[in-house]
């Protein structure tokens, strides 16, 4: 697109985990490659807005997945569960029973 000389549009797409510790199994590399994807966005707004390009990050909440419905009903996600709700706009997670 800086080739060219053509405004447009990058997406990234992220998680909340950098938002919150995720206190499970491989975990410490996930959050930390998520937190590296916000970074990367902003530093790639800054670098090519001149450039007349958008860069954003689309930051779902949590996806309903075999992995989320193992976890949901268990006790002791209960918490790490809440705090996540906090950490989404509406306060929810879409797909899942709340």
């Amino acid at each position: 697109m800086v080739e060219k000389g053509q405004g447009g549009s990058i997406v990234n797409i992220s998680s909340i985990s950098p938002k919150s510790v995720i206190d499970d199994k491989l975990h410490s590399a996930y959050c930390p490659s998520k937190a590296s994807v916000h970074m990367l966005t902003r530093c790639m707004a800054l670098e090519l807005g001149p450039h007349n390009i958008r860069v954003n990050s689309v930051i779902p909440s949590l996806v309903w997945t075999d992995l989320t419905r193992e976890a949901e009903g268990k006790p002791e996600r209960v918490d790490q569960y809440q705090a996540f709700k906090q950490l989404h706009p509406l306060g929810k997670f879409l797909g899942i029973r709340n």
